[in-house]
């Protein structure tokens, strides 16, 4: 099997399965089958290549220790008086 991409040729292979990697865009694969018995078939698909965004990740990340830190904002205070008043023998 060959795999063509744009017109230039990308890869050849006799597995069955074909690895690639592709740069991000969109990208017109051609997909050419010999079967050594004079038959040729081509199937012609478009993919388009998305880049993940890091940023996302970031912002994601940055939220989550936002959250964190307001919740040890609103815990902790509770757990110090808790824990000392059970060490002034107090009871609440």
């Amino acid at each position: 099997m060959s795999v063509y991409d744009q017109g230039k040729l990308v890869t050849v292979s006799n597995d069955k399965d074909i690895s690639l990697k592709l740069l991000e865009g969109k990208h017109k694969l051609t997909f050419s089958y010999n079967d050594n018995e004079g038959k040729i078939t081509h199937i012609n698909k478009v993919v388009e290549v998305e880049k993940s965004s890091v940023s996302r990740y970031l912002i994601i990340l940055c939220t989550l220790i936002v959250f964190g830190g307001c919740l040890s904002l609103v815990v902790y205070p509770k757990y110090r008086l808790k824990k000392g008043s059970v060490k002034y023998g107090k009871v609440n």
